[in-house]
């Protein structure tokens, strides 16, 4: 029996599809609009002036040490304490200058990935160092050439000079010796210029005479003095009180060294010869510190006047007294010329003269005696003392050389010839000493290296490179040597080019001289080549690239037309 199909209301329907939801429509994007131009400009960032302080500050520093030079020169450490000053000024000033002027500006940093962005400060103009330098140095040196158009005060007032003609120099004990026929001079730069010129000072005959010194002594100094100790030239002394203990304290320790090996002593560093405080005589009073004594000398007894003697001590190891006060002469500590508790005199008096052990250093504890003012008095035998003791030294013997230390006295004037001394004196500390010598080609080696510019090397660049930029190494090095004028290194690269040439046109198995020339000899009828000009034009090669240097372009350009000449003969057959 057949089935009976449904009814077709009952047929299955198909299953409605879901409608899918639209997509939500895109946000709509927001158009920032152009900044707007400002009508003003933005105000500059500020301006770090770090250094302005450091330049104020050199300024005062460098005027203060000149003050300090120029009122208080040859008063023992002083002066040094000035240019120290000013040394420091100029260090303050350049420290300054480089410093000024650092303006706040971004800095675009990296960090994990992210750009950020920093204001630091930068330098926004930096002077060249090594230009100051070079100025401070040049000016430096140049100081008597410009300071000879201007003089301070009167050089002729320097106390004790020999240039000095008032009655507190010494001009007529330096006329009366030439007048006697002994040849004299002064030094006013270092105790180096005796032992640099013996033609002009023989250190076997010379008297250097150290009068009334107040300025530091250097110890380099000392080291000239002691060869002139040593030689068997003399030094006589004349300190009443000043800075002679300082001097005698740095030859007392040199000759120690020296005795240590056999040579003399002239001086014990441990007792220092001049005792701080004036003799005086009498009741005291403003005339209390002057001295009248009889000093014998080789035999004649001169009656000799002094004035602020400061006595030697008594316990001096290295020294013989040979002179004495008398014994009513009392010391005083306080140096108010009058006698008080405690300054009491000495039985046999004080020591104001003595002697060296090794004979050629004597002291004497006035240098007044040798003034103008004391050795033209009449009543007294100061003038006939003076050149008694040279002669006692020399023996009469005028061929000796008689030397004024100038450097060690009080300057009451300036001029061109004490900036002159003050500049060598310094130089000679610092390049002409054993101590600081060895220093100078060291500091020359780094002030040659930090301010003379390197030679340039050939650059180092990748093939790669080389070929994006379209040109061959060979082309960048034989340019790079042109433009540094190495012709030889040009000539030598463009001969190993030519050697190459040559070996392959000629299908040569290796370079050989004598094969090329050879060879190219047999391409062409007999005649038609000039063999000595190519024997000699591959001699020239060979020689460029041994070692031979070719330093003009004009040699350059010709050895180069010979290399075309080469190489076109190997190609035009």
């Amino acid at each position: 029996m057949a089935e009976i199909p449904p009814p077709a209301s009952k047929k299955s329907e198909p299953k409605s599809q879901k409608q899918k939801v639209p997509p939500p429509p895109p946000p709509k994007k927001k158009i920032k609009k152009p900044p707007r131009m400002p009508t003003k400009k933005p105000p500059p960032p500020p301006i770090k002036k770090k250094g302005r302080g450091k330049i104020w500050a050199g300024i005062i520093s460098i005027i203060l040490g000149i003050i300090i030079v120029i009122m208080m020169y040859g008063m023992s450490f002083l002066p040094l304490l000035g240019a120290l000053c000013i040394l420091l000024g100029v260090y303050l000033m350049y420290k300054g200058f480089t410093d000024v002027d650092k303006i706040l500006t971004p800095e675009i940093k990296k960090v994990n990935g992210k750009i950020k962005t920093k204001l630091v400060y930068k330098k926004k103009k930096t002077l060249n160092k090594g230009a100051i330098f070079l100025f401070v140095a040049f000016i430096f040196f140049s100081l008597p050439i410009f300071l000879s158009l201007f003089q301070i005060g009167n050089v002729a007032t320097q106390p004790y000079s020999v240039f000095n003609e008032g009655d507190g120099g010494c001009s007529v004990f330096k006329n009366d010796l030439e007048a006697n026929g002994y040849q004299t001079a002064a030094i006013i730069s270092s105790y180096a210029e005796i032992t640099k010129l013996p033609e002009d000072f023989p250190l076997n005959r010379t008297i250097l005479f150290i009068i009334g010194p107040k300025s530091i002594f250097l110890p380099t100094g000392i080291i000239y003095l002691q060869q002139l100790l040593d030689a068997g030239g003399y030094c006589v002394i004349l300190q009443d009180e000043g800075t002679a203990n300082e001097g005698l304290l740095f030859l007392g320790v040199f000759s120690m060294v020296n005795l240590a090996f056999g040579g003399a002593a002239y001086a014990n560093p441990m007792d220092l010869p001049f005792q701080d405080g004036y003799l005086c005589q009498g009741s005291g009073g403003p005339n209390a510190a002057a001295i009248t004594m009889s000093i014998s000398l080789g035999g004649p007894s001169y009656n000799v006047r002094f004035w602020t003697v400061a006595p030697i001590r008594g316990e001096t190891t290295m020294f013989s007294p040979t002179a004495y006060t008398p014994e009513d002469v009392w010391l005083d500590l306080n140096k108010n010329l009058q006698q008080d508790p405690g300054e009491t005199t000495q039985s046999g008096g004080y020591p104001i003269a003595a002697v060296s052990m090794s004979g050629n250093l004597f002291i004497i504890s006035d240098p007044d005696i040798l003034t103008n003012k004391l050795m033209l008095e009449t009543a007294y035998d100061n003038r006939a003392f003076a050149l008694a003791l040279v002669n006692q030294i020399t023996g009469g013997d005028t061929s000796w050389k008689i030397v004024f230390d100038e450097i060690h006295q009080v300057k009451m004037g300036y001029s061109s010839s004490f900036y002159f001394g003050l500049i060598v004196g310094i130089e000679d500390f610092l390049l002409l000493s054993w101590l600081f010598a060895p220093l100078g080609p060291y500091f020359a080696f780094k002030l040659t290296k930090k301010f003379i510019p390197e030679a340039e090397k050939p650059e180092k660049a990748k093939l790669s490179a080389i070929k994006r930029e379209g040109v061959s190494l060979y082309a960048r090095r034989l340019d790079w040597f042109k433009r540094r004028h190495r012709y030889d290194k040009a000539i030598s690269l463009l001969y190993r080019r030519l050697k190459r040439s040559l070996t392959k046109i000629l299908q040569l198995k290796g370079f050989d001289v004598d094969a090329v020339i050879d060879k190219l000899l047999s391409l062409y009828s007999e005649g038609e080549i000039d063999e000595k000009r190519l024997i000699e034009a591959f001699k020239t090669f060979e020689a460029v690239e041994k070692g031979r240097r070719v330093y003009y372009k004009d040699e350059f350009l010709k050895i180069f037309l010979e290399m075309r000449w080469v190489s076109d003969l190997s190609t035009a057959q």
